[in-house]
């Protein structure tokens, strides 16, 4: 049974934010890195780089999910502490 690497990182949201970008730059370079490797003939190089692109829009969806599970937590953290407010007028 093949165990993936993992890796652990705390980041900030805004540098969650961040690498969300950059992964996403990232995986428009390599989709054209793909179509030049592909005009060329280049097999070889083209599977290199879609199996790179692959596990960098892997990362990036990872991320993503990780996005949007914080900016939900703190939607709910905000509407808990105007509940809050509002119920100890």
């Amino acid at each position: 049974m093949n165990k993936e690497p993992t890796l652990e990182v705390n980041l900030t949201f805004s540098e969650l934010q961040a690498a969300v970008k950059s992964l996403s730059i990232g995986c428009d370079q390599l989709s054209k890195k793909i179509d030049r490797a592909e005009a060329r003939g280049d097999a070889a190089a083209s599977a290199r780089v879609v199996k790179e692109y692959k596990m960098t829009a892997r990362a990036k969806r990872e991320l993503e999910a990780v996005l949007r599970s914080e900016e939900h937590t703190s939607e709910l953290q905000s509407r808990f502490g105007i509940s809050y407010a509002v119920f100890c007028l």
